[in-house]
């Protein structure tokens, strides 16, 4: 009697990312100047306030006209494009922070730590910049 065949493993499906927002936000504050100190205590700057506003409002018209919703609790992938507003040598890095929590205050995502990958790189100069956010998530 021949040995048994070997059984085969289930093939795992591998994770499938769909996109589910596309938005075009301004340029976000460094993150440099996120917080201030005032009086002794620790505060989010003005431009920090206005930047989560500014991306609020953004969202909340977006909404209303494409019909879109937020990703809720839901794991995603960001993809994002930034356009710096001149020459000066930047770090991109100092863009994230204020655009996460921008995005977080906004209602599209309930936590940042909900990011389970993270893309960025520099594009063209475009007067005032502007960013190019790219929302994925598991399908």
């Amino acid at each position: 009697m021949p040995p048994p065949a070997p059984k085969q493993a289930k093939k795992k499906r591998p994770f499938c990312w769909k996109t589910a927002l596309e938005l075009q936000l301004p340029y976000p504050p460094s993150a440099n100047r996120l917080w201030r100190r005032q009086r002794g205590r620790m505060m989010l700057s003005g431009a920090a306030l206005a930047y989560r506003q500014t991306v609020a409002g953004l969202w909340w018209t977006e909404r209303q006209q494409q019909n879109l919703q937020p990703i809720g609790p839901r794991k995603c992938r960001i993809k994002i494009l930034a356009h710096p507003p001149d020459r000066r040598p930047r770090d991109l890095d100092n863009l994230l922070k204020p655009l996460l929590d921008a995005l977080q205050w906004a209602g599209i995502m309930e936590n940042d730590s909900q990011v389970q990958g993270l893309s960025i790189r520099w594009a063209n100069i475009r007067p005032g910049g502007q960013v190019r956010v790219r929302l994925l998530v598991r399908q």
